[in-house]
C-alpha cells in the first residue's frame, strides 16, 4: 500500500508484549483486543474480569503467533473486541483465518453494539479513515465477505464512507452499561455464530 507512513498499518517487532490476562476457569471465554490498555480501564470501570481471559496488542498480529494463540484459546470460546475500522477488522479476519477450525466470533463495534448502549445516531461519534484505511476497504470486504453479518449495515455503510468507529468513543457515551451491552452481544454472537460463518 503507499499509505504506509500514515500510522495506522503498524506491524511490531518480535519484543513488544502481549497484555494478557489469564482466564479464571477452564472453561472461560478468552477475548482477543486491540487497544488492551484502553480496553483494560474500561472494563476496569464497568466489567468483571473474572468471567473471562483477554489476550491482545496494537498493531497487526505476525503469522508465527498464531500457533501460541491457538494454544492460549485451547477449547475456550472465543471474541474478538476491537474498532470498527479496517485495520481491526482486518485483524479479526487474521484470527478466523489462522485459528481455523477454532470459530472466532465478533463482539467489537456493530450495529448489535450501538444498539445495546440505545445509541440510535452514531454519525457524532465517526472518525475519516486515513488514506491508508480507505485504500484497504475493497481488500477487506473481499477477504471478509460475510462482513455485515459481523458488524451491520449501518457501520458497514459507515465503513464504506470512508469513515470508522472506535470502542472508546462508543463505550463513552454509557460507561456504566457498556458490561451488560457487551455481555448481551457476546450472548447474541454466541447464538448466531454458526450461521454467520460461512
Amino acid at each position: 500500500m503507499d499509505h504506509i507512513d500514515d500510522g495506522e498499518f503498524v506491524h511490531l517487532s518480535r519484543d513488544v508484549p502481549y497484555h494478557v490476562v489469564v482466564p479464571s476457569g477452564d472453561a472461560d471465554p478468552l477475548i482477543y483486543v486491540t487497544k488492551p490498555v484502553i480496553v483494560g480501564r474500561l472494563f476496569s470501570e464497568c466489567v468483571s474480569t473474572s468471567d473471562f481471559g483477554m489476550v491482545g496488542r496494537y498493531g497487526l498480529p505476525s503469522d508465527v503467533d498464531a500457533a501460541w494463540i491457538r494454544g492460549l484459546v485451547g477449547s475456550r470460546d472465543m471474541f474478538f473486541l476491537g474498532d470498527m475500522d479496517p485495520v481491526d477488522l482486518l485483524v479479526f479476519g487474521w484470527l478466523r483465518a489462522s485459528l481455523t477450525p477454532k470459530d472466532v466470533r465478533y463482539m467489537g463495534v456493530s450495529d448489535a453494539l450501538l444498539g445495546a448502549l440505545s445509541i440510535k445516531s452514531p454519525e457524532f461519534l465517526v472518525l475519516p479513515c486515513t488514506a491508508s484505511e480507505r485504500e484497504c476497504i475493497p481488500f477487506l470486504e473481499a477477504v471478509l465477505p460475510d462482513l455485515q453479518q459481523w458488524i451491520g449495515s449501518q457501520c458497514l455503510n459507515i465503513l464504506k464512507q470512508g469513515q470508522k468507529l472506535e470502542i472508546d468513543g462508543v463505550a463513552n457515551i454509557d460507561i456504566q452499561n457498556l458490561g451488560a451491552a457487551l455481555e448481551r452481544v457476546r450472548q447474541d454472537t454466541k447464538g448466531n455464530g454458526d450461521e454467520a460463518r460461512p
